[in-house]
């Protein structure tokens, strides 16, 4: 972890394109499961080349902020893999095909993340639709998503979901809480684009 006056941070050097290249399943810019805060990733590209035959075949999350399988305040009292004060901006992820790979960006137990200035564009159709380009998915506070595009994404449940995944067990909790979403731009898509659902 970093400090509020000191964040770790992995940004692209300002002038320069960082390009991340994602051949395969599994990849990932960054995965964040543990007890960490005060984090900074910006200005990187990400190219996902892979368009998978089903979605058993192995899933590729670009970034996953938070632990998203403990996803109720309940079953988590001891806040195991909660991520805290992180801010994601200027990713373009582009690539793929568009609702069979698993999220582009999911946020799960979290607190205090901005995902500024994201772009997820130019994916393929993979004729099925499962996942989403952007989905909170579990118990969060306080997370915000501006400033961002999704656009020419061909197939998807929704663009961007506010959903926990355990529906059965969250539901009856007030397990997604303070999200802002803003200044966002969607078009040439094939899915709902904002869908607010079970425990938000």
């Amino acid at each position: 972890s970093g400090t509020a006056s000191a964040p770790l941070s992995v940004i692209g050097y300002p002038g320069e394109t960082v390009t991340v290249q994602i051949d395969r399943a599994g990849d990932r810019l960054a995965g964040n499961y543990g007890y960490v805060s005060h984090w900074v990733v910006a200005n990187f590209k990400v190219v996902l080349t892979l368009c998978q035959p089903s979605p058993d075949s192995g899933n590729v999350v670009v970034l996953t902020i938070g632990n998203t399988a403990a996803q109720c305040p309940q079953s988590n009292t001891n806040g195991n893999g909660r991520f805290s004060d992180g801010r994601f901006v200027n990713i373009d992820i582009s690539g793929g095909c568009g609702g069979l790979t698993s999220s582009q960006i999911e946020v799960g137990l979290s607190d205090n993340v901005k995902l500024l200035g994201i772009a997820i564009h130019d994916s393929g159709d993979a004729g099925e639709a499962h996942s989403h380009p952007i989905y909170l998915a579990a118990e969060q506070n306080n997370t915000e998503v501006g400033w961002s595009k999704i656009y020419n994404y061909q197939r998807s449940r929704a663009l961007l979901q506010v959903h926990t995944d355990q529906w059965y067990t969250c539901w009856n909790y007030a397990s997604i809480d303070n999200i802002k979403i803003h200044d966002m731009e969607i078009h040439g898509v094939n899915g709902q684009a904002i869908l607010i659902g079970g425990g938000a």
